[in-house]
């Protein structure tokens, strides 16, 4: 259960987000950088649930003075990619690199560490490395899919296409303008009624950003969505990788998550560099 109360503010960045994996039904933010993660939880199909703030740890530090400390949010992962959640705190690099605040993160943190570690649960430092605004920006516009039912017969359709385009062209990827001109020669709708080649392929958009939404189909987000952007299916079970990367020790074995963990270490190390791991 969130500790957060409604704290609006007219200083820094405030607001809720709408949230299908809260308690609530949304979740309170104080930053953009809690926002833009917040998001990408939103997102990502592997985190069935998030609480922001979900815990006010009250210790004594080595002096015997009483500290309090609220890390950002807890993360549930499926049991396929963590054995446990994963207590997180968002902060920017800026913020973690400032003197000023070091004597405190050098409390905090390692007690939140051992506290996390005592129920079976990860504790990270995130930053704006982790999301960056490219991938935000397409989440951003691919999270409105999710609503509603969508067409599910053309989706399938739209998928087959696909799956076949990659048989055909493996190992070059198919690109998401390869996927609109075989996805339009092939509708029936198109062949019987002679409707025009981009009329067909405005139709179909909204059904790929659909797939794209829901983990059906995959684009690198990393980088802006062009008709060049290769696409994939990810239609394979244990295919789909969290966004984030997990603590070693409550991560579920499995090749997937190890390449997802050497794709971050570069992150990682560039962390470490700026003084951001404490």
């Amino acid at each position: 259960m969130s500790v957060r109360e409604d704290r609006r503010s007219y200083v820094s960045v405030t607001g809720r987000l709408p949230s299908r994996k809260t308690t609530t039904g949304y979740a309170w933010y104080e930053s953009l950088h809690e926002h833009d993660l917040f998001v990408l939880l939103e997102f990502d199909p592997t985190v069935i649930e998030y609480d922001p703030q979900p815990v006010t740890l009250k210790y004594r530090d080595t002096l015997g003075k009483a500290q309090r400390y609220t890390p950002d949010v807890l993360i549930t992962y499926g049991r396929e990619i963590a054995t446990g959640p994963v207590l997180c705190e968002v902060k920017p690099l800026g913020e973690l690199r400032k003197q000023e605040h070091r004597a405190k993160y050098q409390r905090d943190f390692p007690y939140a560490r051992c506290y996390a570690r005592e129920r079976g649960w990860g504790f990270q430092v995130l930053n704006e490395r982790h999301y960056r605004p490219p991938e935000i920006k397409n989440i951003t516009f691919l999270i409105p899919y999710l609503e509603g039912l969508g067409d599910p017969e053309a989706e399938q359709r739209l998928l087959k296409v696909l799956g076949r385009l990659e048989e055909l062209r493996e190992p070059a990827p198919v690109t998401l303008g390869d996927l609109l001109n075989a996805s339009a020669s092939s509708s029936e709708h198109s062949v019987e009624h002679g409707v025009e080649r981009s009329s067909e392929r405005a139709e179909l958009m909204p059904i790929i950003w659909r797939v794209l939404a829901d983990g059906r189909a995959t684009v690198n987000l990393a980088e802006p969505i062009r008709l060049l952007s290769a696409i994939r299916r990810c239609d394979i079970a244990g295919q789909t990788r969290p966004l984030l990367p997990i603590p070693r020790h409550v991560r579920s074995s499995g090749e997937l998550l190890l390449e997802r963990e050497q794709l971050t270490e570069p992150f990682r190390r560039a962390s470490r560099r700026d003084g951001a791991s404490l």
